[in-house]
């Protein structure tokens, strides 16, 4: 890991771990957007109110990497 190389074409420790942490959270980030979508979308058919609150509570929650059954279990119930 410390292993910096400073000739052209070749990445350094530090490039390589600021990518890796720029995909992790450019993947969080998607993957939340989805669950949102989704789960808003479920929640609009069923027809609970103020799905737009219910949605904005999963993109947090899954954001946050937790589960969104936290939102949905209580706004089902």
């Amino acid at each position: 890991m410390n292993e910096v190389n400073t000739q052209a074409g070749e990445t350094t420790a530090l490039g390589t771990v600021s990518a890796t942490i720029r995909s992790v959270a450019v993947g969080v980030l998607g993957i939340a957007s989805i669950q949102a979508v989704m789960g808003g979308a479920g929640v609009q058919l069923v027809g609970i109110p103020a799905a737009g609150v219910w949605t904005l509570l999963i993109l947090i929650l899954a954001i946050a990497q937790l589960p969104s059954l936290l939102a949905l279990l209580p706004a089902i119930l």
